[in-house]
């Protein structure tokens, strides 16, 4: 006998250098393909092509909070260095650094959660969802979702228990 088919999948792994396409264009970490972002801070909560949610559980984004916080290092002390080795001025360094932060800052922000999200993918991959035609079909557990049909109304019957099932031996 042969099992039902499953309603999602796990996608093929990418290629390296079709993953790396993808975070740099800012696309889904499943399908490679959807936006990410809707405009420049804004992000989707789901991918539009494949519909993968991408806030996998309250907090997800944190990590991706360190891996901004190792770029905007990255990007911030080689401009530090040059002006200290040059001896400018505190008001200068200061304002070159912050208008530094303010323009790379929303960069920083939208490339450190694709980044994340792709990292967390291929070490935890998710399968793609359901096509939405196949998500509105009755699973399997549907029966047990209700009290029985013969049961009054607010009965009591718990879910998911098998009251009204014909157990009553």
């Amino acid at each position: 006998m042969s099992s039902p088919a499953t309603s999602s999948h796990v996608p093929p792994r990418p290629s390296a250098w079709a993953r790396a396409g993808a975070v740099l264009r800012q696309r889904c970490p499943v399908c490679l393909q959807g936006r990410v972002f809707r405009s420049l801070l804004g992000m989707h909560r789901s991918c539009p092509v494949c519909g993968t949610v991408y806030e996998r559980e309250h907090g997800y984004f944190l990590n991706s909070m360190f891996i901004a916080y190792a770029a905007g290092f990255l990007v911030l002390v080689p401009s530090a260095l040059l002006l200290a080795l040059r001896n400018v001025s505190v008001g200068i360094f200061s304002a070159v650094l912050i208008a530094e932060t303010i323009l790379v800052w929303p960069l920083i922000f939208r490339y450190s959660r694709v980044l994340w999200m792709h990292i967390d993918q291929v070490l935890d991959p998710r399968p793609l969802p359901a096509p939405a035609d196949e998500a509105q079909l009755p699973s399997a557990a549907a029966p047990f979702a209700a009290p029985h049909p013969g049961a009054p109304p607010n009965s009591g019957a718990a879910v998911g228990s098998g009251a009204g099932l014909g157990d009553d031996d």
